[in-house]
């Protein structure tokens, strides 16, 4: 099975105010990302792998604040990135209600960085 991947996503956070030993407040954040790839898998057995590669481009993301009244450098994430998973899934059948679903991924490029997700449902 393969799977292709075509998504744009716009998230925005407020401004955040907090004392941790000093005052810190931080401006909202908003950013647009477009990601296009494809995912490769099984669909045929209990247990089914898939992995998947795309290309990500982040076209806002920049952040500032200040601390104690002092501006601190903003930080950019606006650039391209690379993402890659593994994963491995069981779906739910009319005998087995329930379902997993195990991950890793990891970013290269712009963002940088690895993690990984584990879902279980119990369908009924």
């Amino acid at each position: 099975m393969v799977q292709q991947l075509l998504r744009q996503s716009w998230k925005t956070t407020r401004t955040c105010e907090f004392d941790a030993v000093q005052h810190y407040n931080l401006d909202s954040v908003s950013s647009s990302v477009l990601r296009i790839g494809a995912r490769y898998g099984t669909t045929d057995k209990k247990w089914n792998w898939y992995g998947g590669l795309a290309y990500e481009y982040e076209f806002d993301g920049e952040a500032e604040g200040v601390v104690n009244g002092v501006a601190i450098r903003a930080a950019s994430i606006k650039g391209s990135s690379v993402r890659g998973e593994v994963g491995l899934r069981m779906n739910a059948t009319k005998t087995n209600p329930w379902q997993m679903d195990i991950s890793i991924y990891g970013y290269g490029g712009k963002h940088r960085g690895f993690g990984g997700n584990v879902n279980v449902a119990y369908t009924f």
